[in-house]
């Protein structure tokens, strides 16, 4: 999973065929740059997503390595960001697979089967809704 304890190292993380993505250095670098004139926060990482394009980020780069740095979701579909849990507790999900179970995993299978796919590519998403600046809905 990376190097020193960090998801996104030099290599790239794929669980539940592409259910959830750790990027690797290079992608990470620039969606965290993304998110960082998003929000006007400076140092954010950015190191994951999942099939729905929703973004696990930290607020800041350099607390990577503390256990208990929160971990923040973005979904772009609905333009909200949430807390999610420590970066520690999220690390652990990853490691076992667990992180999973919150991947709408069911949604994706069928997604999958009616594109002819197999998996998704790290970096690739799909989103199972309207964005709501196109007139989607928010709980949806």
């Amino acid at each position: 999973m990376g190097t020193g304890g960090t998801p996104s190292g030099r290599t790239s993380l794929s669980l539940g065929s592409g259910a959830f993505q750790v990027y690797d250095e290079s992608v990470s670098d620039r969606l965290s740059d993304l998110l960082s004139q998003y929000f006007d926060h400076p140092r954010m990482y950015c190191f994951a997503q999942d099939w729905r394009g929703i973004q696990f980020f930290i607020l800041d780069k350099l607390t990577q390595n503390k256990p208990e740095t929160m971990v923040y979701i973005y979904d772009p579909a609905r333009g909200i960001a949430e807390e999610l849990l420590p970066y520690g507790l999220l690390l652990l999900r990853i490691a076992d697979g667990t992180i999973l179970n919150g991947c709408a995993l069911d949604q994706y299978a069928i997604w999958l089967q009616r594109a002819g796919l197999s998996s998704l590519d790290v970096g690739q998403c799909i989103t199972p809704r309207v964005f709501v600046f196109l007139g989607g809905n928010e709980e949806d």
